[in-house]
C-alpha cells in the first residue's frame, strides 16, 4: 500500500506491507509527515465542530513513523519535531520526541520501552514550563525515569525570602527515579518505585536546562520508596510510601516520616501519617525573612505531626520550644526576648478538636488559650457551624519591650492585659470579656511626640466591642477616644475623639496644640473621617533648612534583599471608598517663623478627598508678621495663603513694607507657591533704582554716591542672607539691636560713622552713633508721631530736640518705560 496526501502543502506519506488473510505479525507500515502550514489545515474544521478548537493556529511539524503488526497488538518507534505549534490552550516553541515501545500480546514485561522528549516554551492553559526534557528508558518490569523541567515560577515574596530564593527567576525541579511495574489480568497493575532523588530549586535564568541542580535548593529528597496501585480505568488506588526525609530551605528545616499510607477507594479516602520536624534554629530563618530586624539567638524549634482518618479522624499536632532565646541586635545593643515557652497543640479526636496555644516570655509578656469546637467524629476539619467554646488571657507587663518592633525614635511605655471567653461558632465565634491598658505612652523626642498617661478599656460582648475609656494626656491636655467595633460576616468599628488643648507636638522649633471632636468609621467597602479641630496654639519654625545637608551629588539608598525575581501579575484588588472632610481653625495663637518670616497665622481650612485625592480649601492670613529682605526686617501688611484644592500649590499674595518711612516701599509676593513672583513696591510709584534707595537707605536715590558703603554692605547682606536669615542679622539678634551700619558722614569733612539702634516698639526708638575719629558719641531717642511728624532727642557730640515735619513739593518721577505699581487694597 502506498499513499500521498497533499493538504495544502502538508504531505503525508504512507508506505505499507500486510497480509488481509495472516495474524498480521509480518505487516510493516512506514509513515511520514511534512507538515511546514499547519494553520492551513483550518477548513477540515467543518468535518468535526468538536475538534475546531483544537486545530492548529500556526506551526510546522516533521514526523517519522515505523510500526510493525497490526493493532492492537503492535510494535512502533519514532520520532517528530515540532516547531511553533498553537492549538487551543497548547503552545509549543520547540519539540522533539523519539519513542520505541511494544503494546498488546506479547509485549510482556521484558519488552522495550523507550520515550523521550526536549521541550522548549510549553504551556497549556495556564500552566507553563520553559525547558521540559524526559526520559523513561528499559522495561516494564525495570525502568528509569529522568524529568528535569524549568518553570517561570517563584515562591511569594515572604516565603521567598524564607528559602532564601535570592534573586531567583524561575525554579528547576528534578525527579529521578527507577521502578517495576507489573500489569493485573484485568486491567491496571502495580508499581514499586524508588525515587533516586527529587529536588526543587532557584533557577538565575542563564545555567543550561541540562545543567546539575546544585546549590542553595528548597526542597531535597533522596532514597525514597513507595508502593502504588492503579485500577483498570487509571485511576490511582492505594498509596504505602516508606519512612524517609526531605530537607527544605537550604537544609534549615527537616522533615521526617514514618511509614505512610492511603487507600483512595471508596467514597471517602483514608490515609495515614506520623512525621516530625526535626529540632531547627528559628533566627537564620527570621533574618531571611527580616534581614532588617537583626533577629540571632539559639532559639530551637520542633514539632510533631500524627493523623489517621477514615471513618474516624484523629490528628494530634504540636510545634514548641526545644531549647534556647531569641534576641535582636540593635543599635542600642541586644534586647533578649526571654523566651520560657512557646507551644501550639491541636488535637481532634470523637470530634472534638482541641486548640492550645501558649507564649511566654520576659519580654513579650504571657499569652495563653484552649479553644474547643465540637463536630462529627468524621469530620476532617470543623465546620463553619460547628460550637465554639474557650478562654484567652494575654498580659504584657511593660509594651515598651516592643520597641524594636516600631519605627527608629519611637518608644512605647504602659501595662496592657486582656480576658475573654470565647463562644459562638467556629465561623463566626463571639468575645466577652475586656482589653485593658494603664500607663500607655509614645514618645518621640526628636519628632516633639510626648504622648502619657493612657488609660484603655474595651469591653467585649458577644461579636461586638465598646470603648469604655480610651484617653491620653499630651502637655497640659487630653484626649478620648470612644465608638465600638462590630464582628461577624460584615465587620465595622465607629470612632470617636475629643481633644482639649492636647499636644500633639512638643519639639522646641515645632509645637502644636489641638481642641476639637472627630468622627472615624470604617466598612468593609468605605469608610469615613470627618471633624472640627481648632489649633489653641501652635510654632513651626523653619530655620531647619539652615542644617546640614548632603551635596547635590551625593545620594543614599536603602539596602534591600535582592529580588526574587518578577513577581506574578496580582488580580487589581477593589479600590476602598474612604471619604474624608475635617475642618480646620487655626484660632489665635499660631506663629511661623524661618527663611526671613516671623508672623502670626489666622485662618480656617477645609480638607477633603474627592475621588480620593487630597484637596485644601479656605485661607490662611498672616497677623503682625514681619519679613526680612534687603537686609531690612519689613512688616507685612497684606499676607493671604488661599487653597483652592491642591494643598502644594497655593496662592500667594503677601505685602511687606518697610516702617517710619514717609514713603511706602516694600515687596510684593504675588503668584503661586511653585511659581512665586517677587517684586519692589512702593506708594506712590516711583523707579526701580529709587524703590530699592528706599527700601535699603530710607532716603531717595539723589546724593547716593556718599552713601556708596551703606549700599555694598546693605546688598552684600541680602545676597548673603538668601531667603535665610542674614549673618549680621543673627549676631544683632544675639546682641539684642535691630540696627548696625557703617557710612560716611554728611558734612563736608569725609567721616566714617559707626551706628547702631534699637527698636523699642513700632513708634520708640533708641540708637547711638559715634564718628571714628572723634572721642564721644551722640546717643539719640525718636518718636515718631504720624507717618510724617518725629520728634527726636540727642544727647552727647550734639544736644538737641528737634520735631521734623516731612512734606514733600512733588511725587517721585516715574522712569519712562517703566511699569508702575499698582497700591494695594487692604483686606
Amino acid at each position: 500500500l502506498q499513499a500521498r496526501i497533499d493538504a495544502a502543502g502538508n504531505l503525508l506519506a504512507i508506505d505499507g506491507r500486510a497480509d488481509a488473510s495472516g495474524s498480521g505479525q509480518n505487516d510493516r507500515w512506514q509513515v511520514s509527515v511534512q507538515a511546514d502550514q499547519l494553520a492551513a489545515l483550518a477548513p477540515l474544521a467543518r468535518l468535526d465542530p468538536a475538534l475546531a478548537e483544537w486545530l492548529p493556529r500556526q506551526g510546522s511539524a516533521k514526523v517519522k513513523i515505523a510500526a510493525e503488526g497490526r493493532w492492537p497488538n503492535m510494535a512502533s518507534d519514532g520520532d517528530a519535531h515540532i516547531e511553533r505549534l498553537q492549538a487551543g490552550t497548547l503552545a509549543l516553541a520547540r519539540g522533539d520526541l523519539q519513542w520505541r515501545l511494544q503494546v498488546g500480546r506479547g509485549a510482556g514485561d521484558a519488552a522495550p520501552l523507550a520515550l523521550g522528549a526536549r521541550l522548549s516554551g510549553l504551556q497549556l492553559g495556564g500552566q507553563r514550563a520553559d525547558q521540559l526534557r524526559a526520559e523513561l528508558r528499559g522495561t516494564l518490569a525495570a525502568h528509569r525515569i529522568e524529568l528535569l523541567g524549568t518553570l517561570p515560577l517563584v515562591p511569594p515574596a515572604a516565603l521567598a525570602q524564607l528559602l532564601g530564593a535570592g534573586a531567583a527567576r524561575g525554579t528547576r525541579a528534578l525527579l529521578e527515579a527507577q521502578g517495576s511495574w507489573q500489569g493485573s489480568p484485568g486491567g491496571g497493575g502495580h508499581w514499586r518505585a524508588q525515587v533516586d532523588r527529587v529536588a526543587v530549586g532557584p533557577w538565575d535564568g542563564s545555567s543550561a536546562p541540562d545543567a546539575p541542580l546544585t546549590g542553595a535548593l528548597w526542597a531535597d529528597a533522596r532514597t525514597l520508596r513507595a508502593e502504588l496501585d492503579v485500577g483498570r480505568d487509571g485511576a490511582l488506588t492505594t498509596l504505602q510510601a516508606e519512612p524517609g526525609r526531605l530537607q527544605l530551605a537550604a537544609g534549615a528545616l527537616a522533615l521526617r516520616w514514618d511509614a505512610v499510607q492511603a487507600d483512595l477507594r471508596g467514597a471517602r479516602a483514608a490515609f495515614e501519617l506520623r512525621a516530625d520536624i526535626e529540632p531547627f534554629a528559628l533566627a537564620p530563618l527570621l533574618a531571611r525573612a527580616q534581614p532588617a530586624m537583626g533577629w540571632a539567638g539559639d532559639l530551637r524549634l520542633a514539632a510533631r505531626v500524627a493523623v489517621k482518618a477514615g471513618e474516624r479522624f484523629d490528628a494530634d499536632l504540636a510545634f514548641e520550644r526545644r531549647d534556647g532565646d531569641l534576641h535582636i541586635d540593635s543599635g542600642e545593643g541586644a534586647q533578649l526576648l526571654g523566651l520560657s515557652e512557646f507551644r501550639l497543640a491541636l488535637s481532634a479526636h470523637d470530634g472534638v478538636w482541641d486548640f492550645s496555644p501558649v507564649f511566654s516570655g520576659r519580654s513579650l509578656g504571657d499569652i495563653r488559650g484552649s479553644l474547643r469546637a465540637r463536630t462529627t467524629p468524621q469530620a476532617r476539619w470543623p465546620q463553619a457551624d460547628a460550637a465554639l467554646e474557650g478562654r484567652i488571657q494575654a498580659r504584657v507587663a511593660d509594651i515598651g519591650i516592643w520597641t524594636s518592633w516600631v519605627p527608629p525614635g519611637w518608644r512605647l511605655v504602659g501595662e496592657m492585659h486582656t480576658t475573654a471567653s470565647v463562644g459562638g461558632r467556629f465561623g463566626a465565634p463571639t468575645y466577652t470579656g475586656e482589653l485593658a491598658g494603664s500607663g500607655l505612652g509614645v514618645r518621640n523626642l526628636l519628632q516633639g511626640v510626648n504622648v502619657s498617661d493612657g488609660e484603655l478599656q474595651v469591653r467585649l460582648d458577644g461579636d461586638s466591642a465598646r470603648i469604655e475609656r480610651f484617653s491620653f494626656k499630651g502637655g497640659d491636655g487630653r484626649v478620648q477616644i470612644g465608638g465600638g467595633a462590630s464582628f461577624g460576616t460584615s465587620p465595622s468599628a465607629r470612632l470617636e475623639l475629643e481633644a482639649e488643648r492636647f499636644r500633639v507636638l512638643g519639639r522646641v522649633d515645632r509645637q502644636l496644640s489641638l481642641s476639637g471632636r472627630a468622627a472615624l468609621a470604617l466598612g468593609t467597602e468605605s469608610g469615613r473621617l470627618d471633624g472640627s479641630l481648632r489649633v489653641d496654639d501652635g510654632l513651626f519654625d523653619f530655620g531647619s533648612a539652615d542644617a546640614p545637608t548632603l551635596d547635590d551629588d551625593v545620594s543614599v539608598h536603602e539596602a534591600r534583599p535582592a529580588q526574587a525575581g518578577p513577581a506574578a501579575p496580582q488580580p487589581p484588588r477593589p479600590r476602598y471608598a474612604f471619604a474624608l472632610a475635617l475642618d480646620v481653625d487655626l484660632g489665635e495663637q499660631v506663629r511661623a517663623r524661618g527663611r526671613g518670616v516671623e508672623t502670626g497665622l489666622r485662618g480656617k481650612l477645609r480638607i477633603t478627598n474627592p475621588g480620593g485625592r487630597l484637596a485644601v480649601n479656605g485661607s490662611i492670613h498672616t497677623d503682625h508678621g514681619t519679613y526680612a529682605a534687603y537686609g531690612q526686617k519689613l512688616e507685612i501688611e497684606r499676607g493671604t495663603i488661599a487653597f483652592a484644592g491642591v494643598p502644594d500649590n497655593p496662592r500667594l499674595d503677601i505685602l511687606a513694607i518697610r516702617p517710619n518711612l514717609d514713603t511706602r516701599v516694600g515687596v510684593l509676593i504675588s503668584g503661586s507657591a511653585q511659581a512665586p513672583r517677587v517684586r519692589l513696591y512702593a506708594e506712590p510709584d516711583m523707579s526701580e533704582s529709587d524703590k530699592l534707595s528706599w527700601l535699603l537707605l530710607g532716603r531717595a536715590s539723589e546724593g547716593l554716591g556718599r552713601n556708596d558703603t551703606a549700599i555694598i554692605q546693605r546688598a552684600a547682606v541680602a545676597l548673603l542672607a538668601g531667603e535665610g536669615e542674614a549673618p549680621t542679622d543673627s549676631l544683632l539678634r544675639r546682641l539684642g539691636l535691630d540696627d548696625l551700619s557703617v557710612r560716611q558722614s554728611d558734612t563736608d569733612v569725609h567721616a566714617t560713622v559707626i551706628s547702631l539702634g534699637k527698636q523699642l516698639s513700632r513708634r520708640w526708638y533708641v540708637g547711638y552713633e559715634r564718628s571714628v575719629n572723634a572721642t564721644t558719641g551722640t546717643w539719640q531717642l525718636v518718636y515718631r508721631i504720624a507717618q510724617r511728624l518725629t520728634v527726636r532727642a540727642q544727647s552727647g557730640f550734639e544736644n538737641s530736640l528737634d520735631i521734623m515735619w516731612t512734606w514733600r513739593l512733588q511725587e517721585p518721577r516715574a522712569v519712562p518705560g517703566e511699569r508702575k505699581s499698582v497700591p494695594a487694597r487692604t483686606p
